[in-house]
């Protein structure tokens, strides 16, 4: 991180991809030129970053690159469809025959996804391992002769993991596999749009004594609504009813899992359990893929359009009491926090972060992916979050304390990047005996209700007091504004925050941007090197044209 950067410092034009991608995320994007302007004042990796981009969409030899590798694709080869990197995901079909993808089907629909879930595998492993090997660490392995002294020095149990938006299971089967750790993972049923899970971990969620049972469910939708995946049918080679309804308590014992599972199964969630599960680790991983955004962006469109509906109220805990929505079957929710978010990458972030607050353990972890880091939202959630989870950038001080993180996905091309915390302590009810203090709203309340579009708190912090609600549609249109201006950075509170969180941990996204910038350029200068070495021909013609808006979506989605 720098304090100013070489070379001219004026505002660069608007990267081509906004422009291109016309939806709600880049309108809200181009209004946001406070904070741009910050970053590219005193980031030189965001500038560099920037800078590559758009060299890249104006480079006509990665255009012709693209088009050569399309074309060398055949239809039946679906072994390397990602979002990232793919050799034939469904929009390049799409876009090679002038259709496109039916409506909110994943990209992934012709994808090998065991070698797919692999991959997720081995990026998770490097990542984590580096980031926080100390936190993820294997169980012992129990030989023969250990087991016999099991009554003497008994194994530790394994710890307990919830991954949502699991699906291929890259993350799962690291932990599974890797760690020998035990959980839960939650994805969209594939007859829903979601993506398949890896067949081979499937295999083992069939199993009585299974280490991961897998859930069919909505992330925006209360854990109540999931239910027993329907993908354990084909496994089991059975045709039975995939949606649970919360048994009573004479059945529970048969339903899912055995009991000696820890209660990895569906009823972990239901509505009667006695306590709420606590996991050690939470994985906030679902994103949308570009064929499942076509029908939540224009939900989206639609919903920001209109007045914002007052029937979701927020809860006591800080979040939006969605319970009343039916269960989603076109969009992923009908309640308004998740069909008109304040930012539309808020769409999955904030049920995530809600969830992951609420269910993971004193002393745990947890990761979320957050879609646009180049925004000031990502630095302020991440100054806030000092406050939620007990967590602050690390210092000579803070040793044995919580850590924060920043990793990047598996695609260096795509923007998203994951932020993981370590050694968390959000606030438990009942843990204050302090009448005064507990009068207070805690920091976990005060972030939930200002990521809210229901809440009439707009500071994220609970330095204020939060203003009576109102329901009038003209004020819920303004406050919707009023937020939006403050997450992206551009009122003077939003900027503030969004500056003290870049000090704090600007460094830690640059390097990942350092990283991503050093990917850009070497693909770009590899394929100058390729197109320019002979082998274009016809295909620098109509084709490089037809496939520009396919590059530039795949490199700066």
């Amino acid at each position: 991180m720098e304090n100013s950067v070489s070379g001219s410092r004026e505002l660069l034009p608007p990267p081509a991809a906004a422009i291109a991608e016309g939806d709600v995320s880049a309108s809200l994007y181009l209004t946001a030129q406070r904070w741009r302007s910050y970053l590219l004042e005193h980031s030189v990796a965001f500038r560099r970053l920037q800078e590559e981009r758009e060299r890249g969409w104006r480079s006509a030899a990665l255009d012709e690159w693209y088009a050569r590798r399309l074309a060398n694709t055949t239809p039946s080869s679906a072994t390397g469809a990602t979002i990232a990197s793919p050799s034939r995901p469904a929009f390049e079909l799409a876009v090679k025959h002038g259709t496109q993808v039916g409506n909110g089907t994943t990209a992934f629909v012709n994808a090998d996804v065991a070698a797919l879930a692999k991959r997720y595998q081995q990026h998770a492993r490097r990542i984590m391992q580096h980031a926080a090997g100390t936190f993820f660490t294997a169980l012992p392995r129990v030989s023969s002769l250990g087991s016999s002294n099991a009554a003497v020095n008994p194994a530790p149990s394994a710890p307990l993991f919830l991954d949502l938006g699991c699906a291929p299971g890259g993350v799962s089967k690291y932990l599974v596999e890797d760690l020998g750790w035990r959980g839960v993972g939650v994805t969209l049923a594939s007859a829903d749009g979601g993506i398949d899970m890896d067949p081979l971990l499937l295999q083992e969620c069939a199993r009585s004594d299974a280490s991961f049972v897998l859930l069919d469910g909505d992330v925006t939708q209360p854990p109540s609504t999931w239910s027993r995946s329907a993908a354990y049918a084909h496994v089991e080679g059975e045709s039975y009813a995939t949606n649970v309804s919360a048994p009573s308590s004479s059945s529970a014992s048969s339903t899912v899992c055995e009991a000696d599972a820890l209660l990895l199964s569906v009823l972990l969630f239901k509505s009667h359990s006695s306590s709420e599960p606590r996991f050690h680790f939470v994985n906030g991983g679902a994103v949308l893929d570009h064929g499942q955004r076509q029908r939540w962006d224009r939900a989206e469109e639609a919903a920001l359009g209109s007045a914002l509906m007052p029937s979701c109220g927020v809860s006591a805990r800080g979040g939006v009491n969605c319970e009343d929505a039916s269960p989603a079957t076109s969009l992923p929710s009908t309640c308004a926090e998740t069909a008109a978010p304040i930012l539309p990458w808020f769409s999955l972030l904030v049920p995530q972060l809600r969830t992951a607050l609420t269910y993971v353990a004193t002393g745990g972890a947890l990761m979320l992916v957050h879609g646009a880091p180049h925004c000031a939202s990502l630095f302020i959630l991440m100054r806030c979050m000092e406050e939620v989870v007990d967590v602050a950038p690390a210092t000579s001080s803070s040793a044995g304390r919580g850590s924060v993180h920043v990793l990047e996905t598996m695609h260096l091309a795509k923007a998203p990047i994951y932020v993981l915390w370590t050694g968390v302590r959000p606030p438990r009810n009942g843990q204050t005996d302090s009448v005064e203090v507990r009068e207070i709203p805690d920091a976990q309340t005060c972030l939930l209700e200002a990521l809210s579009t229901t809440s009439p708190r707009v500071f994220p912090l609970c330095s204020t007091s939060s203003p009576p609600s109102t329901t009038s549609p003209g004020y819920s249109r303004s406050l919707l504004h009023e937020k939006q201006r403050l997450w992206l950075g551009e009122s003077d509170e939003g900027f503030k925050l969004a500056v003290d969180g870049f000090q704090r941990y600007g460094h830690l996204v640059e390097a990942v941007w350092e990283r991503m910038e050093a990917f850009l350029r070497q693909r770009r200068e590899r394929a100058e090197r390729e197109v320019h070495g002979g082998g274009g021909g016809a295909l620098h013609g109509w084709r490089a044209a037809s496939t520009a808006g396919l590059k530039r979506m795949r490199s700066d989605g």
